[in-house]
């Protein structure tokens, strides 16, 4: 069986980790879910030991956030099983797409499958987000990713703990990028960073709710990028290339990239050709998928 789960795009956020349980712990924001994503697989059988290995893109990676989730549900029902994660995506790793959450989502949701365990989504969906905290790896794009739109995350946690919303739109997405990532760990880890992010994100997400329309949170988003320090002066002028035509645009949180939102695809088109690299992508309303059954 094939999961496929779209990837996300943060624009406010800031973390609220002082909670009991890892399930309660995350971010409270608003992102873009985006068509594009990641097709996962799982292989499995029974073992002595338990074996993982995980994939991407046909190359072997360790110690990465699909490893935990694979970890986390053996442990949780005392199995033992050879297990092989494979994810195949297109967006670059490191950039602020929520790759890393779409990859732990669609190996919950293919494991548990591949298992027969008995499960819902919500628990799929909470195995997939304890794991993410777990690395460091993301606080809130799982919940975004697996619901889908344009979602504000009104409480932090997991699909089960939190709560989310919408605003209720269509449109499209152009993204460019810079040459280096930026990864969400050296960010929420780091003090003066997360001072910044904590106080800014409250500050624009309240205004943003105060009258939530999405002209409203593109001007909030980029407020949010620069108050909070993580904008470069690189970053911010890309953002104004990126906006023509635009309804607006901003830093992806968090990674060296930057979006703009457009309600027709043929204005993003008329100037993604002028990135070194950029795509395009439609907002995605809805979450995580069974695309093969086999």
């Amino acid at each position: 069986m094939k999961v496929y789960v779209p990837c996300h795009i943060t624009s406010i956020f800031y973390p609220v980790e002082k909670r009991l349980e890892l399930r309660e712990v995350g971010s409270r924001g608003v992102g873009f879910v985006l068509d594009k994503g990641v097709l996962t697989y799982v292989k499995c059988k029974p073992s002595s030991i338990s074996r993982i290995r995980v994939y991407s893109n046909g190359k072997r990676i360790k110690d990465c956030v699909s490893q935990r989730v694979v970890e986390d549900i053996l442990r949780k029902f005392k199995l033992q099983r050879d297990v092989e994660v494979y994810h195949e995506f297109s967006l670059p790793v490191g950039y602020g797409y929520g790759i890393s959450g779409a990859c732990s989502l669609g190996t919950s949701l293919s494991l548990l499958k591949e298992l027969s365990i008995p499960f819902t989504y919500n628990l799929a969906c909470e195995f997939a987000h304890v794991a993410e905290v777990k690395e460091r790896t993301g606080l809130g794009d799982v919940v975004a990713e697996s619901v889908g739109g344009i979602v504000i995350r009104r409480k932090e946690g997991s699909l089960r703990t939190g709560i989310v919303d919408k605003l209720f739109e269509n449109g499209y997405i152009l993204s460019a990028y810079l040459d280096e990532p930026i990864y969400t760990k050296d960010i929420i880890d780091d003090e003066d960073f997360r001072k910044n992010i904590e106080w800014s994100g409250k500050v624009y997400l309240e205004r943003f709710l105060s009258s939530p329309t999405l002209s409203n949170l593109m001007i909030f988003s980029k407020r949010f990028a620069k108050s909070s320090g993580l904008m470069s002066e690189e970053l911010e002028e890309l953002c104004k290339e990126v906006e023509k035509g635009a309804i607006g645009s901003s830093m992806c949180m968090i990674g060296n990239s930057v979006f703009s939102v457009f309600k027709n695809a043929k204005e993003a088109e008329e100037i993604v050709d002028s990135f070194e690299n950029a795509f395009i992508t439609k907002i995605r309303n809805r979450g995580a998928e069974i695309v093969e059954d086999t």
